[in-house]
């Protein structure tokens, strides 16, 4: 077993909450094999509230060994009808600053990807147009497009975020695009998805997700950097079991070390 020190933004299978860059984190996934994170059809958040829910596997992604930086395993959308939701949740709606980050590696680059998102009239979606990222709140509101192009079959560590109602976009922890004026989400009785941008057939993502972090504030060009830093370096070991308490522990052959996910916000 790897204890990486009371520093570490994860502790095992549990974020460690006094991490800065774990600061109105509302949701993380996180592919862990031969956990109860990454079982079946369902995808528990880390950083789980009751009132978080996890996300379901709909129509069929599959748990997959090819991973990024880091990472121990990612999530496989075939582009055809699948997607994880998570459900219509209203933590996401009257903000005007919040993030999506996760690592993405697309099949192909051609046509449009949907990345994650609320999708609505004023919900905050990620997606690729062929080679380019973009951040947008709404169906037609406000955007921001990446400068830099993407490359298929090549992982990348990407963000989009609103700070101070300004939209940035962010690949491998550098920024490539903003300046854009974000708009406010209202409430929608939408789903909040991961690999689809819409209830139809447009959008459909096709290839590997993983790590994906779900903020209710902006973050920073210097907090963008650390977290693609801190993505790199890894996560410990998969958790052994996790308890009604909602405790976890690490898996060694000697001795159970617990670590409650509780605690400050």
């Amino acid at each position: 077993m790897r204890d990486i020190g009371s520093g570490a933004i994860v502790f095992g299978d549990a974020i460690n909450r006094d991490h800065p860059l774990n600061r109105k984190l509302l949701w993380h996934f996180l592919s862990l094999p031969g956990s109860v994170v990454s079982n079946g059809v369902t995808w528990r958040s880390i950083a789980r509230h009751p009132r978080w829910p996890s996300g379901t596997l709909t129509n069929g992604p599959t748990w997959s060994g090819i991973t990024h930086p880091g990472g121990r395993g990612s999530v496989k959308y075939d582009g055809t009808n699948d997607y994880v939701t998570i459900g219509d949740v209203p933590d996401l709606d009257g903000l005007t600053d919040l993030t999506f980050a996760l690592w993405l590696n697309l099949d192909d680059v051609s046509g449009l990807h949907g990345i994650a998102g609320k999708y609505d009239t004023s919900g905050p979606i990620m997606f690729s147009d062929g080679t380019s990222l973009a951040w947008q709140v709404g169906f037609s509101g406000d955007r921001v497009t990446a400068t830099s192009a993407l490359t298929a079959n090549k992982w990348y560590h990407v963000i989009g975020t609103s700070l101070n109602s300004t939209m940035m976009v962010f690949l491998n922890g550098k920024q490539v695009g903003g300046t854009d004026t974000a708009a406010t989400i209202t409430n929608q009785a939408s789903n909040l998805r991961i690999g689809l941008n819409n209830e139809g057939s447009v959008g459909r993502m096709k290839g590997h997700i993983d790590d994906v972090r779900i903020y209710n504030r902006g973050i920073s060009a210097t907090e963008a950097w650390n977290l693609y830093t801190e993505s790199i370096r890894g996560y410990p070991t998969t958790l052994n079991r996790l308890s009604p308490l909602r405790t976890f522990y690490f898996a060694s052959p000697s001795t159970k070390r617990a670590i409650s996910w509780a605690g400050r916000r």
